[in-house]
């Protein structure tokens, strides 16, 4: 029995730990002191194919960044990305094997040939805990296992699979689809040395359903060591147990001490019940005279009601509101619709739409105005674009006079033939003084720096040279009329004298009738053109919209709103009156119907006294039995509990302590001070 009652007890304990651990390995952990108890977390994905083999491992940047650098072979290695990285072989470092296997109607077969298959199929996912150790458990020498918790959850189409069942785990569906989810402990069986008659710890996880066409996406598996760690449960001091134990052993002795106080009470309450009968016969007899004056009571209170409903119809239809025919039944729901008619957006919005129909009515009105000025702009752009093609046309007169355009091009080439010898006449000039300086062994800043007189020496013996150099400056000018630059600002400033010729027609009396004439005949066309069309549209719209904002700003619409803002107020106080004097009503009902219920019930009473009488005389026999039988239940029942557990606690304590340090010196791939969870994703099973 003592053996029992601890396997029992972990039971409990269990539990709680895997629902801590799967909390802590799938949400992100919290912290009350900012932050100082956080831990670091990674994820690493072993993506494996159906039957369980791992194939490849995907990294997330926070395990990445914690690995030592280390060229290896093994398992190919990749990041979120998909970039292939060279952290060292990690095969060994992984904390569990999983392998999947298939039966089809209690014949095992390969996924391949699965795919598309019907009939009772069973999924067995069996974990292989990889990460064993030695710890001594009371003197010996023993082989444990990290305490992995492992928890294996599949997505199944609800077209395909049905009647589905999952080992320690459970299935929950949204109709279309059901998700089954299982968990294990692989290795913590033999770590704590449970008899597996007595509590068998699951190291494996089984699903079977009846399956159509056989078909499965994918299966995702969660291995976390959380389960015993210090933020899930602590079982290392077995001062707490003893301490809940003795919390039990107290509550026991104050059953027993209430138990013996309820029977002394009820002894008591025994000699009393005569006592009690005398007082409901006179409770009885006044209830029954108070009654007898309730429907006076509430007659008097109905017509005070209906009398301030009839004041407040008169009050509403003299304030231009109609008679609103209020009624105990429909006052507060007719007050109510009237109140929120005379809100502040309702009374705006009333205003807004008989604005608009005022504005609408002068539609036409508006569409010929607006009309007008988009006419004018619309003729101001016709001018512009038939002067362009005037003034284009006469430019073509001009290139086509041989004469006026040898004129042009004679007069803009010789002046930029003067501006090119300048520059040019500029730089030999440069260039030939320089030359004297240098040749006298002075500077530019020497030559700034003399008198007049010297200067005056300096520049005949430049001017002597440039005479020379006469025919080199000719010919340097002439180079550069040829170029493209010096031709192209030629041809640049033909256009222009071209372009300011023509222009200057435009103001002949002729040109200008032509242009007025041409701008009459295209002007319709514009206008019914979809430029013009979506101005007049657009003006139209704006100006109601000016028109409307105008009107609800005016004064008449304003005193509108602020005579109905009066009126709600006015509503409101008639209302809160009236709901005041509701309540005393409605108390007047309660309190009479109130009245018949406890005549009633004192009638009840005082027919039953018999009753109580007799029930008091067993209740007291009852209690005193009860206080026996706690008596005998401290004897013989907590007692013996609490010693069995007492002697036992220290054995299992150390597994759980060794099991526990497992889980805090745990460093999977190198890494220490973070923390690991491995997801292990399955490949899928199609045809």
């Amino acid at each position: 029995m003592r053996k029992n009652t601890l396997i029992k007890l972990l039971s409990i304990v269990l539990t709680t730990a895997i629902a801590f651990s799967f909390t802590a390995a799938g949400m992100p952990e919290k912290s009350g002191n900012n932050g100082a108890d956080k831990k670091d977390e990674g994820n690493v994905y072993v993506m494996t194919d159906p039957s369980g083999k791992a194939e490849k491992l995907i990294l997330t940047n926070s395990v990445i960044n914690a690995l030592p650098k280390a060229s290896g072979h093994g398992l190919p290695v990749y990041d979120n990305d998909g970039n292939k990285l060279d952290c060292g072989k990690l095969d060994d470092q992984l904390p569990l094997n999983v392998k999947i296997s298939y039966t089809l109607d209690g014949k095992e077969i390969s996924p391949k040939k699965l795919a598309g298959k019907s009939g009772h199929v069973v999924i067995r996912y069996d974990y292989e805990n990889l990460a064993s150790y030695t710890a001594n458990i009371q003197g010996r020498e023993q082989e444990m296992f990290v305490p992995f918790a492992v928890l294996t959850g599949l997505i199944l189409d609800n077209s395909k699979f049905s009647n589905i069942t999952v080992s320690s785990g459970r299935v929950v569906s949204d109709g279309k689809n059901s998700i089954a989810a299982g968990f294990a402990l692989p290795g913590l069986q033999k770590s704590l040395n449970i008899d597996n008659d007595l509590l068998e710890l699951p190291d494996y996880v089984e699903i079977s359903a009846d399956v159509q066409d056989f078909e499965l996406a994918m299966s995702l598996t969660l291995v976390t060591n959380n389960l015993l760690d210090d933020e899930g449960l602590d079982l290392n001091n077995t001062a707490d147990i003893r301490y809940a134990l003795s919390k039990l052993t107290s509550a026991v002795s104050q059953l027993k001490d209430g138990s013996s106080a309820l029977y002394d009470g009820l002894d008591t309450l025994f000699g009393s019940v005569g006592t009690l009968a005398d007082g409901v016969n006179q409770l009885a007899d006044g209830l029954t005279a108070l009654d007898a004056n309730s429907d006076s009571l509430r007659g008097g209170a109905q017509q005070v009601f209906n009398t301030l409903l009839a004041s407040a119809n008169t009050q509403i239809e003299s304030s231009g509101l109609g008679n609103p025919g209020l009624t105990i039944d429909n006052y507060n729901e007719v007050l109510t619709a009237l109140i929120d008619s005379l809100s502040e957006s309702n009374v705006s919005a009333q205003a807004l739409e008989k604005v608009k129909a005022m504005v609408e009515a002068k539609t036409p009105e508006i569409e010929a105005k607006v009309t007008e000025v988009v006419k004018e702009s619309v003729k101001v752009k016709v001018e512009q674009a038939v002067t362009e093609v005037v003034k284009g046309q006469i430019e073509a007169q001009i290139r086509e006079n041989s004469l006026a355009m040898g004129k042009i091009t004679k007069g803009v080439t010789d002046t930029v033939k003067t501006q090119v010898r300048e520059a040019v006449n500029e730089t030999f000039h440069t260039q030939v003084l320089n030359a004297v300086l240098e040749s006298k062994g002075l500077t530019i800043d020497d030559y700034n720096g003399m008198d007049a007189e010297n200067r005056q020496k300096i520049d005949a013996e430049v001017g002597k040279i440039m005479k020379d150099k006469e025919p080199e400056i000719e010919a340097a000018v002439e180079a550069q009329m040829g170029s493209e630059e010096i031709q192209a600002t030629i041809k640049a400033a033909i256009d222009e004298q071209v372009s300011q010729a023509a222009a200057g027609k435009l103001s002949d009396h002729i040109i200008k009738a032509k242009i007025a004439k041409a701008v009459e005949e295209k002007l319709p066309e514009a206008m019914a053109g979809e430029e013009a069309q979506a101005a007049i549209a657009n003006g139209v719209a704006s100006t109601k919209e000016q028109l409307i904002a105008q009107g609800m700003a005016s004064e008449e619409v304003q005193s509108q709103i602020a005579a109905a803002a009066k009126g709600r107020e006015a509503l409101v106080g008639l209302l809160q009156g009236l709901n005041s004097y509701s309540a005393f009503y409605n108390g007047i009902w309660q309190y009479t119907a109130g009245v018949s219920a406890a005549k009633t019930g004192a009638e009840t009473i005082r027919a039953n006294m018999p009753a109580l009488t007799e029930g008091v005389s067993k209740l007291k026999d009852g209690a005193g039995a009860l206080s026996d039988g706690l008596n005998r239940f401290d004897r013989d029942g907590i007692s013996p509990v609490v010693n069995s557990l007492d002697g036992e606690i220290g054995s299992l304590r150390d597994r759980f302590s060794a099991s526990h340090d497992a889980v805090t010196d745990y460093a999977p791939l190198s890494i220490n001070g973070m923390s690991v969870n491995f997801i292990y994703r399955s490949g899928a099973v199609s045809k």
